[in-house]
């Protein structure tokens, strides 16, 4: 478990949640005979609750990353780093990182002679902060594999087609 996660700590404190209300439960049907731990369990009971509610309400979203913020699966906003509060239940945040990345595929696509060429592409690349929500609100959260993964092959195919076998090989460092 990720403990940068929403969901790590999303289920934390619906535990802590659960947990007070099973206290709660268990010092309503403690025996008379045990009725001075019955206060204290309830006590106990409240504070785990109020744990958890507030708890889920808090989000962290951690240095290289902006936070998509959903209200019922619709995009309302973008969160920066640091720590924010949301309404659980109604609000969601998808993390999408803002750093730059590196994506490395290997492709073959033809020369301009139709000799074969296998190649093997680095490609860096970042998320523009700004663009977050619009991005995932028109994309989604696989990016990279709906827009980067299948730009870097057609461009790939696109310049190879330009040159013979002889003139990739010639011009490789360029």
């Amino acid at each position: 478990c990720d403990w940068s996660s929403d969901v790590c700590s999303s289920d934390l404190m619906f535990t802590f949640t659960v947990l007070g209300i099973l206290v709660a439960i268990a010092s309503l049907l403690i025996p008379k005979l045990y009725v001075r731990f019955a206060v204290p369990m309830r006590i106990a009971a409240v504070i785990l609750m109020i744990i958890g509610s507030a708890g889920s309400s808090i989000v962290l979203i951690p240095a290289g990353y902006r936070g998509v913020l959903l209200q019922f699966s619709a995009v309302k906003g973008v969160l920066t780093e640091g720590i924010h509060m949301v309404m659980p239940g109604v609000n969601t945040v998808e993390l999408l990182e803002v750093r730059t990345q590196k994506e490395q595929a290997e492709a073959s696509a033809a020369s301009r002679d139709l000799q074969t060429v296998q190649c093997t592409v680095a490609l860096n690349y970042h998320v523009e902060p700004t663009g977050v929500g619009h991005l995932y609100q028109t994309v989604g959260s696989e990016y990279r594999f709906r827009v980067i993964d299948p730009a870097v092959h057609e461009s790939l195919k696109v310049v190879t087609a330009r040159y013979t076998a002889e003139d990739l090989i010639r011009l490789r460092d360029k």
